[in-house]
């Protein structure tokens, strides 16, 4: 009875830290994914802002008229854009968007683009959900973002920033992708910490409260036996220490 008793209590105390370890954990989940998305939209508007200051306009433009890879020029921008990569945890690629004749190309890229088959100077469609930002982001000479988009190749979030010429007037746009995929591993990490930092206090927890029962319901356990054997006759009771 005793064993039973302190059980089915384990067992509902359980019960509730289960449904509250729950909770918490989705709880928990979703707070550090919007914190990380959050995070990428600041470091997107800063990584983009900061590639169009850092540009060379000259560069740019012989780039825009040339747009091979045939061109030093083209070449050297490559370089420096996979430089940037590499000191990135979440950037996987990065290029310049212009648009000719309202078609929108790219004239220059990093490697991962190119090893994926994009050349230099061709036409990019990329659906609504990408051209419709990058072309707000000619018109209003501002930072723009997609929201996160799915392809062949993975998971994504692209931010655009204008290269803006010494008379206003915006000469091509640098783009960034950031891979969300990247972005959802690092939120699945630390939420799996957070949930065997929650299993071990709900074992520990169950563990202890087993205990506390089983000592809190000792003496009613054996007020219940000696009640049993007066009520059978037998008077030779012993006396109950209750601490």
């Amino acid at each position: 009875m005793k064993r039973s008793f302190s059980l089915k209590l384990v067992l509902i105390f359980s019960s509730i830290l289960l449904l509250f370890g729950a909770a918490t954990s989705t709880t928990a989940y979703r707070t550090i994914q919007q914190s990380n998305m959050e995070n990428t939209d600041k470091e997107l508007h800063d990584s983009t802002n900061l590639l169009s200051k850092l540009l060379n306009r000259d560069e740019i433009r012989e780039i825009l008229n040339d747009p091979t890879g045939a061109n030093s020029h083209a070449l050297e921008m490559t370089k420096l854009l996979d430089d940037l990569i590499h000191t990135s945890k979440t950037m996987s690629n990065a290029y310049i968007i212009s648009l000719p004749n309202g078609k929108m190309t790219l004239p220059v890229l990093s490697t991962a683009l190119l090893e994926a088959g994009v050349q230099y100077g061709q036409e990019y469609d990329g659906g609504p959900t990408f051209n419709d930002p990058a072309k707000v982001a000619f018109t209003s000479k501002s930072h723009q973002s997609t929201e996160v988009y799915k392809d062949e190749f993975g998971e994504w979030k692209t931010g655009f920033a204008p290269i803006i010429d010494e008379d206003g007037n915006v000469l091509a746009l640098v783009g960034v992708d950031f891979n969300v995929g990247m972005i959802q591993d690092k939120v699945r990490a630390e939420v799996i910490w957070f949930i065997v930092l929650i299993v071990a206090f709900l074992v520990g927890s169950a563990i202890i409260m087993y205990f506390l029962v089983r000592r809190m319901i000792q003496p009613i356990t054996l007020l219940a036996g000696l009640s049993r054997k007066i009520a059978d006759g037998d008077l030779r009771v012993d006396r109950v220490l209750v601490k």
